[in-house]
């Protein structure tokens, strides 16, 4: 019984220190320019590859019991119509519990340059 307990409460506090670490070691906020760039993705990616996904983040922060921020930053490079679905974004949402307050997407070309730019803001 105690042996449980002891388990249990290791594992916890393993827990918590991974938790505490990720905050402290999260992902890095600047993006490199050359995610963007299609020319830097490497030959043996693209073969036989409809996109690839260059870069994923997904940020959450709880202010409150009722309330969190989610961000999420997604970089694809779409490599042929097949993957023109990885050009959408679907935002999970429930109208009883969550609203979208803001959003942002950008299209850039294959050299990196931003074609288009589609934003919401406010409630």
């Amino acid at each position: 019984m105690c042996s449980n307990y002891l388990k249990n409460f290791v594992c916890s506090l393993t827990l918590i220190g991974v938790i505490i670490a990720g905050n402290v070691y999260g992902q890095e906020k600047e993006i490199p320019k050359e995610l963007y760039v299609a020319s830097g993705i490497p030959d043996s990616l693209k073969e036989d590859a409809n996109s690839v996904l260059r870069y994923s983040m997904q940020d959450v922060t709880v202010k409150s019991p009722s309330h969190s921020v989610m961000k999420v930053h997604t970089i694809a490079a779409i490599l042929n119509e097949k993957a023109n679905h990885e050009a959408r974004i679907n935002l999970p949402y429930n109208k009883k519990y969550s609203a979208v307050s803001s959003f942002e997407m950008i299209i850039y070309d294959a050299a990196g340059k931003q074609l288009k730019k589609y934003h919401k803001c406010g409630r």
